[in-house]
């Protein structure tokens, strides 16, 4: 299993066995922040889209917090919600896109198949957690790095990599199958109470749904040609 950087320093991981790579967070706002802050941001995310099409993180009692301020009951908050999954994700897959160098010569970011993102919760939830040690040789940002160590250290006690990556107990997660979009995921308990929210995230078929909500985020995958190398470390 290795690790590497996406262009913003978080952590991605590769799972299976062709050149394909996931982020090891759902996408958190201070991703989605850079892409709002670049000049080749298409001209509709400039000026105050923000608070305009995301209020439910800049109002009702949940602001953009700072990272010390992540707490048990709100860590959540971290990752983007409430982004349209369709042209919401698209423009930001096509920003990441240009994002990497060049000679890594990317085919593409995107959600994640819903086979892709069972695989890889399957294959997680066999593996042991990380040490934060691990990591240090990776590269991170230091946005990436303080998220994470603050992240880790609300949740010491991780039973499998699944959980260490927020797969569940987090947010439900955009995935597609075939033309068709669904969710997977396990909510943390203070987005929702319901029980069927706290299942196996990988039973049966993946939940269908659509339009940007309030308890859902993705992650990326981003794929690569055979034989194009990222720097990586083995974990």
């Amino acid at each position: 299993m290795e690790l590497s950087c996406d262009p913003l320093g978080f952590p991605i991981i590769r799972f299976g066995e062709r050149n394909r790579w996931m982020s090891f967070l759902p996408i958190t706002r201070v991703q989605f922040e850079h892409f709002l802050c670049d000049p080749k941001t298409p001209v509709e995310y400039s000026g105050n889209w923000y608070e305009q099409n995301m209020p439910s993180l800049t109002a009702q009692g949940r602001p953009r917090l700072g990272i010390h301020m992540y707490q048990e009951t709100n860590y959540f908050d971290c990752f983007l919600r409430n982004l349209d999954p369709i042209d919401g994700v698209n423009n930001l897959t096509n920003w990441y896109d240009q994002c990497f160098p060049v000679h890594l010569e990317i085919i593409g970011s995107r959600l994640p198949r819903d086979e892709e993102w069972v695989a890889c919760y399957r294959s997680m939830a066999t593996q042991p957690p990380l040490a934060e040690s691990q990591l240090k040789s990776l590269g991170l940002s230091w946005r990436a790095s303080a998220i994470l160590r603050r992240l880790w250290s609300l949740s010491p006690k991780w039973n499998s990599l699944a959980e260490q990556m927020f797969l569940v107990k987090g947010v439900f997660e955009w995935s597609k199958t075939e033309d068709k979009l669904g969710y997977r995921g396990c909510l943390h308990p203070t987005l929702s109470k319901n029980v069927v929210d706290h299942i196996d995230p990988s039973a049966g078929a993946p939940r269908p749904g659509s339009g940007a909500r309030d308890t859902h985020g993705f992650r990326l995958v981003f794929e690569f040609p055979h034989g194009i190398e990222l720097s990586a470390i083995r974990i």
